[in-house]
C-alpha cells in the first residue's frame, strides 16, 4: 500500500512538528480542528496542515491516520475514529501514538478493528522533528509494516514485531525514567527550598553531579508548560507496572507531583512561549508570596486550636491573622479593612481565600465589597 495522504489528530507540540516534516517530504498532511482551541488551529497552520470538515471526511481522505494527543483524550479519539469507519465503511490504518499502557493501547484496538479499522500500535520516544535527532516511532502489530514508508522523511520508525502491546510497552518502560526523573527532580528541589537548603543543595550537585545538574537545570524551565500533559502519562505507567507486579507508587507520585505544579502560574505558559528568564523571576516571586503566606498558615496548621480576640480595628494583616486562627471572638467596636483594596492591590497572603469559607455563601460578595 502506497501512503500519500496522512491524517494527524491532533497538531498540538508534537503533532503539528511531525506534520511539518512529513509534508516537507512530499506527504499530504490533514486533519479535523472541530472543537479545538485557537491554539491548535495556530499549530496547524504552522505545520502547514490541511482542515477537513469531519472524522467522516479524515478517513476517507487519509491512507494512515496517527493520533498524537495526551493519553487521557487517546482512547476517546481513537472511538471517535471507529464511528468515523462505521459511518463510512473504510477501512482506514489507524496508528495511536500516545503515551498509554498496554492495557489501554489493547481496548482501543479492539475498538478501532472491531469498526473495520487496522490498529497499529505506536509510540514516540524523542522530541519533536526540528529539535535535534529525529523522533523515534516504534511500531508494532499485524499492520505496522506500513509505517516503514515514513522511515527517514522526518522520523524514525523502529519496528518491534506483529504483536499489540509492544511499541507502547517501551514507551512507558522509557518515560518512566525520563519524565519520572523530572518528577524527583521538582520534588526533591521542593523539599529543599522547604528546609532551607536550596542553595546548599545546588552546590552539592553542582560539584558532584555536574552532568545531571546541568541537564536539571536545562529541563527544569519547560516543565511546567507540559505538566498538565505528563499527568496522564505517570498513571498509565503506574497502570502497567501495576499490572506487571511492579510497584505503581513511584509514578503514581510523579503524577501528584505533576498534578501539583500544573496548578501554579507558571503552568500558564505553552511549550511556544516558555521563557526561561521570566520563568525564573515569576519562581521567586512565587515563592517569596508562599513564604509570606505562611506567616499566616503556619497558624491555620497548627494541631491545636488557636483563638483571637479582636478589639477595636484589625487592618491588613490583623485581618489576615484573624481568618487563619480557628475561632474568633470580637468587641462590640471591633471593625475589619484591607486598605490595599483601595489602591488596586490584591492582600496575597490568604485572607480571601479564607474569608469566603468563614461567611454565608449569601453574604460573601457584599462583605467582600466592604473591606
Amino acid at each position: 500500500m502506497s501512503i500519500n495522504t496522512i491524517a494527524i489528530q491532533s497538531p498540538g507540540d508534537m503533532g503539528h512538528a511531525v506534520g511539518r516534516a512529513l509534508g516537507e517530504n512530499g506527504f499530504n498532511v490533514i486533519t479535523c480542528l472541530a472543537g479545538r482551541s485557537e491554539r491548535s488551529r495556530e499549530l496547524a497552520s504552522q505545520g502547514n496542515m490541511r482542515e477537513v470538515p469531519s472524522y467522516e471526511a479524515l478517513v476517507e481522505e487519509a491512507d494512515v491516520v496517527l493520533s498524537i494527543l495526551v493519553p487521557a483524550q487517546a482512547t476517546a479519539v481513537a472511538a471517535q475514529i471507529a464511528d468515523a469507519l462505521r459511518a463510512t465503511g473504510a477501512h482506514t490504518p489507524f496508528a495511536d501514538c500516545n503515551a498509554v499502557s498496554p492495557q489501554t493501547t489493547a481496548k482501543m484496538a479492539s475498538i478501532v478493528n472491531g469498526a473495520g479499522g487496522r490498529f497499529i500500535d505506536g509510540s514516540i520516544n524523542g522530541g519533536p522533528p526540528g529539535r535535534g535527532a529525529p523522533p523515534r516511532f516504534y511500531v508494532s502489530g499485524p499492520d505496522a509494516g506500513l509505517m516503514s514508508e515514513l522511515d527517514g522523511k522526518g522520523i524514525a520508525v523502529r519496528p518491534l514485531g506483529d504483536a499489540i502491546g509492544r511499541a507502547s510497552g517501551i514507551k512507558m518502560c522509557y518515560a518512566a525514567m525520563t519524565k519520572g526523573t523530572s518528577a524527583l527532580h521538582i520534588a526533591l528541589l521542593t523539599a529543599a527550598e522547604a528546609l532551607g537548603l536550596t542553595e546548599e543543595l545546588y552546590a552539592e550537585l553542582e560539584s558532584s553531579q555536574p552532568e545531571v545538574f546541568a541537564r536539571m537545570e536545562a529541563a527544569l524551565p519547560r516543565l511546567p508548560a507540559n505538566a498538565h500533559r505528563w499527568v496522564g502519562e505517570m498513571e498509565e505507567i503506574a497502570a502497567t507496572f501495576s499490572h506487571l507486579g511492579v510497584t505503581p507508587g513511584f509514578h503514581q507520585g510523579a503524577a501528584e507531583i505533576f498534578r501539583l505544579l500544573g496548578e501554579t502560574p507558571f503552568a500558564s505558559e505553552t511549550p511556544e512561549t516558555v521563557d526561561r528568564r521570566r520563568l525564573q523571576q515569576g519562581a521567586r516571586f512565587y515563592d517569596n508570596v508562599t513564604k509570606m503566606q505562611q506567616t499566616f498558615s503556619c497558624l491555620e496548621n497548627c494541631r491545636v486550636p488557636v483563638l483571637v480576640a479582636i478589639q477595636g480595628g484589625a487592618i491588613g494583616g490583623g485581618v489576615d491573622l484573624t481568618t487563619a486562627c480557628d475561632m474568633r471572638y470580637a468587641t462590640e467596636d471591633a471593625f475589619f479593612t484591607i486598605f490595599e483594596i483601595n489602591i488596586g492591590l490584591t492582600a496575597d497572603v490568604g485572607t480571601f481565600p479564607r474569608i469566603v469559607k468563614l461567611i454565608p455563601e449569601e453574604l460573601d460578595g457584599a462583605v467582600v465589597d466592604n473591606l
